[in-house]
């Protein structure tokens, strides 16, 4: 398990170090497991899974591990601007909660907890030695950190407070 920790590690700390091109967005999702069980002994849920720009992911369910309890974070790539909405729920809703992140420069940013925020305003994370700016938008949901269930690239807003 330690080793199983300080590899994932190693490869977060590989991967934010490797240059980017400031053209290209993409999304690296960080799936740790919370809780091993029995059925986990054939699958490795500890993983990286890469989500190339304007991929929009309607339902989790077809991805791996779907329903052991993880945690996520985030790496997002590409121009100020690029954003990226994690929800709650299936297709795109809102009832349970989303995060809108969006970067504020051409910086990677990581976000480490999805719900390190505060309900229902937006925050300006400024840069820093391991993460470039960005802004986020947090809307609570239960559990939203271990239950998020889609994604969508872009504004899909028309307004947030």
């Amino acid at each position: 398990m330690k080793t199983r920790k300080f590899f994932a590690s190693l490869c977060i700390l590989i991967f934010l170090s490797t240059p980017v091109s400031a053209e290209k967005s993409e999304l690296t999702i960080y799936l740790e497991v919370l809780y091993f069980n029995a059925s986990m002994t054939t699958v490795d849920c500890d993983r990286l899974l890469f989500i190339p720009a304007e991929k929009d992911l309607s339902d989790f369910s077809a991805m791996p591990c779907y329903l052991q309890d993880t945690r996520m974070t985030a790496t997002l790539t590409g121009p100020p601007g690029s954003t990226i909405t994690f929800f709650g729920m299936q297709a795109y809703a809102e009832e349970k909660g989303y995060i809108v992140i969006r970067k504020t420069d051409a910086q990677k940013v990581w976000v480490r907890d999805l719900i390190d925020f505060p309900d229902s305003e937006w925050v300006t994370v400024e840069a820093d030695s391991s993460s470039g700016g960005y802004e986020a938008f947090y809307k609570a949901g239960p559990a939203f950190d271990s239950n998020v269930k889609s994604l969508k690239w872009g504004q899909w807003w028309t307004k947030l407070p």
